[in-house]
């Protein structure tokens, strides 16, 4: 069977506490955000309020996390140049599951009720589908929605391993450097 789901790095980086009125003025609103690029970085406040939480692609093989914390943080400076300079306290990684059709999916297979593929928005889909799997697993109207499928696009030649991630990660990395 062809695999749905492709493993990609999510590396995050958090800088050392920074002013309130700093963050008022690079952050309004408190809000989740994220940028345009193939390659995207997303950036929040952290929970206390007093950093900011910064992820994104920082290659196809970035597992180290020294290495894709100095990627983070140079993309971080170039957003925020006030922040060039910080010191990075924290640099974390993880592994999300990146489907093809760049869609999250919720579904029951063989009696288990899932949500998956949040590819990257995982901060507002996961509350999102796991509400409605919940609704799903009792039995409560509401359920359905258009991520409810069982319909999960794959790749020839795809088998698990991500053999072509390190060419797409180039190529897109490319296309976002000249800004198409």
């Amino acid at each position: 069977m062809k695999a749905p789901y492709s493993p990609l790095g999510c590396p995050s980086v958090c800088p050392e506490p920074l002013a309130p009125e700093l963050l008022d003025r690079l952050l309004p609103g408190k809000h989740t955000l994220g940028d345009t690029c193939r390659l995207h970085h997303y950036y929040r406040r952290s929970p206390d309020g007093r950093r900011v939480l910064f992820g994104g692609r920082a290659g196809a093989n970035q597992t180290d996390p020294r290495r894709s914390g100095h990627h983070l943080y140079r993309r971080l400076a170039a957003l925020f140049p006030e922040l060039a300079g910080v010191r990075i306290s924290h640099v974390w990684t993880g592994v999300t599951g990146y489907t093809f059709d760049t869609m999250p999916h919720m579904g029951v297979h063989d009696g288990v009720h899932y949500a998956a593929g949040l590819v990257g928005s995982g901060a507002a889909m996961a509350l999102y589908l796991g509400h409605k799997t919940g609704l799903r697993v009792l039995g409560a109207p509401g359920a359905d929605n258009v991520f409810d499928t069982l319909n999960h696009p794959t790749r020839p030649l795809y088998y698990g391993k991500p053999w072509f991630l390190p060419i797409a990660i180039a190529y897109f990395g490319w296309r976002d450097s000249l800004r198409l």
